[in-house]
């Protein structure tokens, strides 16, 4: 559950105002627990691909609608913080006192399934699904000086592709039991793919749904099905790893100066200095994400593309990838 504690400590979470998601018409219909695309494991790297390409289009803060939501608590505010990462916050914003949600589409998982010995292991249908209670690797004083309490949900379909959940909640609560109902509207949701869109929450954005390994074939590259992930790639060129992100930033991630180099209109900046001769470049790609709805303080949220690695190859590979956005 490291992995999971530090993704939760890195990510931007910040709150939009809501608006309703409407549900999807169809999640009545449909068999919440097994059955469907989600149910086969993948065999081929044409497969693979596949799931990786349909999990990137669901939209995911429609994974769990405001109806939904509204059983917890009235909802505060719903936000859509990274291209598969939604936010909702129930009840209250002030710390301590509301609900805090924190959910993710993860494809393909990135550790050893149900690594946690303290974990309490469910089935729904034929997904695995994984609940960890801090208070089961914290003491009670500790969980006390934090302030709240937390139960991580890891949802596994048979295609290997993850439905991840945190709920926080304030001491005393159970949020193992809200994790638990919250996973299975996900895991209906989910099985219906619901596209970018369905939410008014989601943002679009230049990234929404691109590949980003779709520039290694322009390389001369070849990155294995099995080792693509929804918004990352890496792969070695010209005997240099680099490692792609798309990401949302808070601001505007270039800083101050002048930008390492352009690419068409774009700047890219030299935004940090990794061990050695490895650097973190950093292009805008387009304009500042509006927010569906209004009624809280929003941070200028940017689409961005990142890259990181030895200069002169990741020079070369921006200077490929971003003409191929539009």
């Amino acid at each position: 559950m490291l992995r999971r504690l530090l993704l939760v400590a890195a990510l931007a979470l910040t709150a939009a105002g809501c608006q309703d998601a409407p549900a999807s018409n169809s999640a009545s219909d449909t068999d919440p627990t097994t059955g469907g695309f989600w149910s086969t494991a993948p065999q081929t790297d044409a497969q693979r691909l596949e799931m990786l390409r349909r999990a990137r289009n669901i939209d995911p803060c429609a994974l769990l609608p405001n109806q939904k939501l509204r059983e917890v608590g009235a909802v505060v505010s719903v936000d859509n913080t990274q291209p598969s990462t939604c936010k909702a916050i129930i009840g209250s914003a002030e710390p301590g006192k509301g609900t805090t949600l924190v959910w993710h589409v993860v494809a393909p998982p990135t550790s050893i399934p149900w690594e946690d010995r303290d974990a309490t292991i469910e089935r729904v249908g034929n997904v695995t699904v994984s609940l960890l209670d801090d208070r089961k690797v914290m003491t009670n004083e500790q969980v006390r000086e934090q302030g709240h309490h937390t139960c991580y949900a890891e949802a596994r379909f048979p295609a290997t592709a993850e439905f991840w959940l945190d709920v926080q909640s304030p001491i005393g609560g159970d949020p193992c039991a809200v994790a638990r109902s919250l996973v299975r509207t996900a895991l209906t949701e989910w099985r219906i793919e619901p596209p970018h869109g369905t939410s008014p929450v989601t943002a679009r954005s230049i990234l929404t749904g691109h590949d980003p390994c779709a520039v290694a074939p322009g390389l001369g590259v070849t990155v294995p099905a099995g080792e693509q992930q929804l918004h990352k790639c890496a792969f070695t060129y010209h005997g240099n790893y680099v490692v792609i992100n798309y990401e949302y930033h808070d601001g505007d991630p270039a800083g101050p100066g002048e930008p390492a180099f352009t690419v068409g209109p774009r700047p890219v900046h030299q935004v940090a200095a990794a061990a050695g001769d490895t650097r973190v470049y950093s292009a805008p790609v387009g304009p500042p994400l509006r927010p569906a709805v209004t009624g809280q303080a929003l941070p200028t949220r940017i689409p961005v593309v990142s890259a990181v690695g030895k200069p002169d190859a990741v020079e070369e590979v921006m200077r490929r990838l971003l003409p191929m956005l539009p």
